[in-house]
């Protein structure tokens, strides 16, 4: 069944899953950042393990770049896997570190790692799905929206002035993602069947939840 033109799926993404959103800023470790309070042995790991996702979708964005043919599609991953590169190595730089060998990754993040590597482990299909169904070339791109609108959106949702010593994570996130610019265009011009959306849609949500499963285990309520 074809997409009807006037169809926003780029904004149907996020409708589906604000409430989502809304869950995850209430858990307490969001609650405490905004006061101001949160532990900071608390926030060194929860930047640690978000390294182990950054470096994580770098890798198989780089193995997804070799699967696509089409041009825009091809030129789209190849950014998205240098801005990915820049951040991984920036965070590692941060944090003196030459690669994540070393960092433990707690449970909720393991369940992360495996969803995000899921498509690389079956190579294969993947490729099938590139090359004979147009609607699944977006298989990385939902994923890596899913996680930059939510940090987006948090980030604007947060109230903490200079003063919080968490300010900087707001303000970095405020800055460095632009979901609207990098995604909207390549998702609508490509989901055209509405038997797929609803599986992205699962995509999108479910990449929301492991990011609130990480926090929350981070600081239970």
């Amino acid at each position: 069944m074809a997409k009807p033109e006037t169809m926003d799926v780029y904004e149907q993404l996020w409708t589906n899953s604000k409430d989502l959103a809304e869950k995850t800023l209430k858990l307490p470790f969001f609650q405490h950042m905004q006061r101001g309070d949160l532990q900071s042995d608390t926030y060194a790991t929860f930047m640690l393990q978000d390294i182990t996702v950054l470096v994580e979708i770098r890798e198989t964005l780089k193995e997804t770049i070799s699967e696509v043919n089409d041009p825009e599609l091809k030129a789209f991953f190849v950014e998205r896997y240098e801005t990915y590169k820049k951040y991984a190595d920036e965070a590692l730089q941060k944090f003196s570190l030459k690669d994540v060998k070393s960092i433990v990754p707690i449970e909720p993040t393991q369940r992360y790692q495996s969803f995000m590597r899921s498509g690389k482990d079956v190579k294969t299909a993947v490729s099938s799905c590139i090359s004979n169904d147009p609607d699944h070339v977006l298989f990385w791109a939902i994923r890596m929206l899913a996680r930059e609108r939510l940090w987006l959106w948090l980030a604007n949702q947060m109230k903490e002035g200079y003063g919080n010593a968490y300010f900087t994570w707001k303000r970095e996130n405020m800055l460095q993602w632009n979901p609207e610019k990098h995604y909207k265009k390549i998702i609508n011009d490509n989901v055209t069947d509405l038997r797929v959306i609803e599986e992205y849609i699962s995509w999108f949500n479910a990449v929301i939840q492991h990011e609130h499963d990480i926090c929350a285990f981070l600081v239970p309520a």
